[in-house]
């Protein structure tokens, strides 16, 4: 095999390893695709299509099958493409973010669920005699685009801000475009996949939940506004382009000539990118436009429902685009004014109230000779720029350099000029205040250390904790290693030292590589840029420093005790101080440390390490005082007591 495809083969594995379910699930689409030979013969015209799509007229047909197979077939040719862009990319990422349980468990779910939904909104509005149900309701669909929606949306709990809302907005914003301007049974079954998947996320125990922000920033309202802004735009370019049967009736014959549809774009873009920046002046407009826009929904909305209630129903030819767009401007219309404190941006012309003054030459004069007199900090060069503005003291004796922007005054650099004398004093305990004993650092017994180590309960925590303890890294230095950084035949990996940022080389104990090996053999080796520490629930991520503080917490909370990550390198630093084979130079070039008085510290007796000793003392029979038989014992008692 060449050296090209070793790395191939070790991606794939890896791939396979961690995403089975969306290898399954594209092998199984594969192997429909070959077997009924719709990969390249239409399955829509073939005689058994009926009999493997699903929808109203199969399940009232009683063939409930079609919940499983139509989710593999493919109308089309061309539609595998799709599903399988769906499985690769969607599913795909979903599984890497929850997990294969849960990615399998929300598509298949999720998958039934949405088109069983979508099934009984046709059947009722049918039998109540809604236009639009009555004729999307004898339609049949295939292709698990519902289910991959539905376990996408769950997936967007994982994300971090602002990323979390920006896909959730654009779900939201597709499922809601397509349902109500195209309005096919794919949409519909889009529209409950999206709020399905949306509305489990905030209760089920997802694994690796991002943490919620306590309140809405001010970008997000921003960005909320600018989504809804573009959501409606992308209506218009809709209604334009692929006319359709939506929920209100057909928007054939109402799209706008294709000069509205630019001009509406770029004005829209404009007031788009005043709300990006918090401009007061597209916030006005956006509302007034949205005001306007829900209550002429809201008027012809009235006039229909009035008329129909007297049994003539008006012929009002712009309403399947009035009303959904004023539902939408409603939207926008509560966003704008629930995050109206996000738009107090005023003008570039307004925001400059405070206009900067043509500067003075004398006054930069007397500045640079006041400069060369006193000197001044590292900033001071600042204080020199063209066009500064300078405010000297009552005395002309120091000053400040400043500049305006935005009516507002900014200083550059430090003052300048005489100052008061300024006396150092020496650092002296308060009155009465106790004299603070300096502490040893904290290490872990040897009695103590074993019963830790026993306690960790996978490879990965058994070979964090020796290495912690045989290196002295600190914590957030091992968890950074990757496999480039580990020298198996010299025993010794590199970190890079708090502080200084260099890549530096710590020892390691044979027992600890061995566990190391042995947690890398079970999980498979990391790419080498990655951390070699890794999550062993969830999504495949590097550990983070508070997932091991939460490893080390756990087994506490087990032994009743309180120990630290710190306290491993203390223990690492105890243990090489106080052996005799290794001097106090060399001890601290293995901590890395600054000075050697910081190493000295650790050259302490322990009381725990003193057990043994101790209880020898106590047992130990106490001497007998003797005295020679020369001695007369009358003046032996005499002089020392009896």
């Amino acid at each position: 095999m060449s050296p090209v495809e070793l790395p191939l083969r070790a991606a794939s594995t890896r791939i396979i390893r961690r995403l089975p379910f969306t290898v399954s699930l594209a092998t199984l689409v594969l192997t429909t695709a070959v077997a009924t030979q719709s990969l390249w013969h239409s399955a829509a015209a073939s005689p058994w299509y009926a009999q493997v799509a699903y929808g109203v007229p199969s399940f009232e047909a009683n063939r409930w099958w079609t919940l499983f197979t139509g989710s593999f077939i493919g109308e089309r040719p061309a539609a595998y493409v799709s599903i399988l862009l769906v499985v690769l990319a969607i599913i795909g990422f979903a599984e890497w973010r929850l997990g294969t349980r849960w990615a399998a468990v929300g598509t298949v779910a999720g998958q039934i669920l949405a088109v069983l939904a979508a099934a009984g909104v046709l059947w009722a509005g049918r039998e109540a005699g809604w236009d639009w149900a009555s004729a999307v309701a004898g339609d049949t669909g295939t292709g698990l685009s519902a289910g991959a929606l539905v376990v996408l949306s769950l997936a967007t709990a994982t994300l971090p801000p602002p990323w979390r809302l920006r896909l959730r907005l654009g779900l939201t914003a597709y499922a809601l475009v397509g349902f109500l301007y195209i309005g096919g049974l794919t949409n519909l079954e889009h529209l409950g996949a999206v709020l399905l998947g949306l509305a489990a996320s905030r209760f089920l125990p997802l694994p690796g939940r991002a943490e919620t922000p306590s309140r809405v920033s001010l970008r997000e309202w921003r960005l909320l506004a600018v989504v809804g802004l573009l959501t409606l735009l992308a209506i218009t370019a809709t209604v334009w382009l692929v006319p359709g049967f939506g929920p209100m009736g057909s928007t054939a014959g109402l799209e706008t000539s294709g000069v509205h549809t630019v001009v509406q774009a770029a004005v829209t873009l404009v007031v788009v990118e005043g709300l990006r920046r918090g401009r007061r002046v597209a916030w006005c407009v956006a509302t007034g436009y949205a005001a306007l826009a829900v209550l002429l929904a809201f008027s012809a909305a009235s006039v229909w429902v009035a008329q129909g209630l007297t049994g003539h129903y008006p012929s009002l030819t712009e309403l399947p685009v009035i009303v959904p767009e004023g539902i939408l401007w409603a939207g926008v219309l509560t966003i704008l004014w629930a995050g109206r404190a996000a738009f107090r941006v005023g003008t570039r012309f307004r925001r400059r109230t405070c206009p900067t003054a043509a500067p003075d030459h004398g006054r930069k004069t007397h500045a640079l000779e006041l400069l060369h007199e006193h000197g001044g900090s590292n900033l001071a060069w600042m204080t020199t720029w063209p066009d500064n503005s300078y405010h000297f003291t009552s005395s002309g004796e120091g000053y400040v350099a400043y500049r305006n922007h935005a009516g507002v005054s900014i200083a550059l650099g430090d003052p300048i000029g005489r100052g008061p004398a300024r006396r150092v004093l020496p650092f002296r305990r308060a009155r009465l205040r106790q004299r603070v004993r300096q502490t040893d650092p904290r290490s872990i017994p040897d009695a103590m250390w074993n019963k830790l180590f026993a306690a960790m309960t996978c490879d990965r925590d058994r070979a964090a904790v020796l290495l912690y303890v045989s290196s002295g890294s600190r914590a957030s230095e091992l968890l950074g290693v990757t496999p480039g950084d580990i020298d198996w035949a010299r025993q010794l990996f590199y970190v890079v030292t708090k502080g200084t940022d260099e890549r530096e080389a710590v020892p390691a104990s044979p027992q600890a590589l061995t566990v190391l090996a042995a947690y890398l053999d079970r999980i498979g080796m990391p790419a080498a840029h990655e951390p070699v520490f890794r999550t062993l629930r969830g999504p495949d991520r590097p550990l983070t420093y508070f997932a091991m503080r939460r490893v080390l917490q756990r087994v506490n909370d087990r032994l009743r005790t309180n120990w630290t990550l710190h306290d491993l390198r203390h223990t690492a630093a105890n243990r090489m101080a106080n052996d005799p084979n290794l001097t106090l130079a060399q001890v601290r070039a293995i901590m890395r440390h600054t000075d050697l008085a910081t190493t000295g510290r650790y050259l302490n007796a322990r009381v725990e390490d003193l057990f043994d000793a101790l209880q020898a003392h106590y047992t130990r029979p106490r001497v007998q005082q003797t005295f020679s038989a020369a001695y007369d014992p009358a003046d032996v008692k005499a002089v020392f007591g009896g």
